[in-house]
């Protein structure tokens, strides 16, 4: 039995477009007294609104999101601010085109402090609906630059319009006119996802996995689908994943789900990135959310009962990153009672996470359990799961 944990679901409400005019000006909450604050953030989205006034950096804005080849066209912001471009024969960048653009000693002020300590990897451009940058025409003037503040992600997501209007939008539903977004990372300045040295290589079979089936429950052998019996020392791998309840609005693009795991007796493998797997944006008009079953086939454990111990906790969690907030531990206890000798224990468990990231639960896997088939999968109340395993030869 697992003790209960309180996790805030995120909101899904319907709410008009439009939320507020210019007079509402955003109230940045938590800041960091270091680094990059939010109101540095309102600064660079409504800056670069003037900046891309002018057609031709609206055309270099484009091209370089289109060309990126980071997941989801991800822009890294010290990168693209410091980049030397010849636009119409000159050698210019971005940072400086904010810098000579306004003629106020603040703003000026303001913004080398920005460039000063803006460290790669700590800020995202890009355009999180999809569709956003597939249809961003240049030759209109209807771009909006926006910022997230990861406190609170389902508030409305402050915007500029090029022409320096302030808009609050929907953070449930993306608008029509494409919208850039400045971000703080959510991935750890990871914009290049490759696969796990220990992720299954294309075409490596695993044994099991039909959709359909027999159910799990803890019997030792799985008379539904015929997989083998969990023996000692075979390699535990996470083979399926779905989420249930999708942790991010429209504004931070799509989900980064992480997880842990730890075994009973104190093994423990930590903050394992599931990959880019998410669609959760797919259309102008509305916030759909993807729901479906990813295959992420990632290696866990060789799991050795007597060192390890009788069960494993995988524990998921949203990453939003840890740049405002710091670190949180997350603790909770398992009853477990061993079926052989009928004496039950109870063990504490701690994992740490991002300070603003989204707790998406746990759930324990015993060593005598049968294969789980995606009809009767382990079930965190935000996650599903199924674990496989294989026989070392």
């Amino acid at each position: 039995m697992i003790s209960s944990l309180s996790f805030q679901s995120c909101q899904e409400a319907t709410a008009p477009h439009l939320i507020a005019d210019k007079n509402t000006k955003p109230t940045p909450s938590l800041q960091k007294k270091q680094g990059i604050e939010l109101n540095d953030l309102d600064l660079l989205a409504k800056q670069l609104a003037i900046v891309f006034k002018k057609k031709i950096l609206r055309k270099v804005l484009k091209h370089d999101a289109i060309n990126a080849i980071t997941r989801e066209h991800i822009l890294d912001a010290k990168a693209f601010f410091e980049k030397k471009r010849n636009i119409q024969g000159k050698a210019i960048t971005f940072k400086n085109m904010l810098l000579t653009q306004s003629n106020k000693k603040k703003i000026k002020d303001e913004l080398n402090h920005i460039f000063s300590i803006l460290k790669k990897g700590e800020i995202d451009i890009y355009f999180p609906v999809h569709t956003h940058l597939e249809h961003f025409d240049i030759n209109k003037n209807d771009l909006k630059i926006g910022y997230i503040n990861p406190n609170k992600e389902w508030a409305p997501v402050n915007v500029y319009t090029l022409t320096g209007r302030h808009e609050l939008l929907d953070s449930h539903q993306p608008p029509a006119e494409p919208v850039l977004m400045i971000n703080y990372c959510e991935h750890y300045g990871k914009h290049n996802i490759k696969n796990n040295k220990h992720d299954i290589t294309p075409g490596q079979t695993i044994e099991g996995g039909g959709d359909g089936g027999g159910g799990g429950g803890g019997g030792g052998t799985d008379s539904g689908s015929g997989h083998p019996k969990r023996k000692e020392g075979d390699e535990m791998i996470l083979q399926y994943v779905k989420q249930s309840v999708c942790e991010d609005p429209w504004g931070s693009g799509d989900p980064e789900i992480y997880y842990s795991i730890k075994g009973q007796k104190g093994y423990k493998k930590e903050n394992i990135y599931l990959g880019d797997k998410w669609d959760c944006i797919n259309n102008i008009f509305y916030s759909k959310h993807d729901y479906n079953w990813k295959t992420v086939n990632k290696y866990d454990a060789q799991w050795y009962f007597d060192t390890y111990g009788n069960y494993m906790v995988y524990f998921f969690y949203e990453s939003d990153g840890d740049i405002l907030g710091g670190i949180k531990k997350i603790t909770f206890s398992i009853s477990y009672t061993n079926k052989d000798t009928g004496i039950t224990t109870t063990t504490s468990f701690e994992f740490i996470v991002g300070h603003n990231d989204d707790l998406m639960g746990n759930e324990y896997v015993d060593k005598r359990d049968a294969y789980r088939e995606k009809s009767h999968p382990y079930d965190t109340g935000k996650i599903q799961f199924i674990p496989n395993w294989e026989t070392i030869q």
